[in-house]
């Protein structure tokens, strides 16, 4: 229950940054792709300064986080597309 508990609560963490970087940066492949890259090289960071350890499953939750961004800031992105087309500025 504590894992499903902690992937719903990482989603809307995930959503909040993609958002960030799609509002930043008017090129939406970099908008998708720098967090996509950047996140899962975060999150090992901060859990070794909660454990002060390396996890042994690092490499498996980097390679999910990136999956799992890549998919969420694909998904923000079509939002952002739709209303710069719409006012013109171009994708």
């Amino acid at each position: 229950m504590g894992d499903l508990i902690a992937f719903l609560m990482v989603i809307p963490v995930f959503a909040l940054i993609s958002t960030a970087f799609h509002y930043w940066l008017h090129n939406r492949i970099l908008a998708i792709l720098i967090p996509t890259f950047a996140v899962p090289f975060i999150l090992p960071l901060i859990d070794y300064f909660m454990l002060g350890r390396i996890d042994p499953f690092t490499i498996d939750a980097m390679l999910n986080a990136a999956i799992m961004m890549l998919i969420i800031s694909w998904l923000v992105s079509i939002p952002f597309k739709k209303h710069r087309e719409n006012n013109g500025k171009g994708v």
